[in-house]
């Protein structure tokens, strides 16, 4: 049974356009800061180095971690019997 283009729908929507806001660029053709290194920094890239030779930053850790570390001070933590 073949069905006729009467009887198929369709829908319809927006394409993706204005969906937010643009992305921040920054210069095209930096390279890394490093002496030695050539490596072309994307325009994505707000630093001066590459992902290679960026300082390491341990983030700031917010929630669980430290509502566990006030419950230890505090003395109302119940630990987790240890993995046997």
């Amino acid at each position: 049974m073949e069905q006729s283009i009467e009887n198929q729908r369709s829908v319809g929507g927006r394409g993706l356009q204005g969906s937010g806001p643009r992305s921040r660029t920054f210069g095209f053709g930096r390279l890394c800061s490093e002496p030695g290194c050539g490596t072309c920094l994307s325009i994505y890239n707000d630093g001066s180095f590459c992902a290679r030779h960026q300082a390491k930053v341990t983030p700031r850790m917010r929630g669980k971690k430290r509502a566990i570390a006030l419950h230890r001070e505090e003395g109302t933590h119940k630990a987790k019997p240890p993995l046997t």
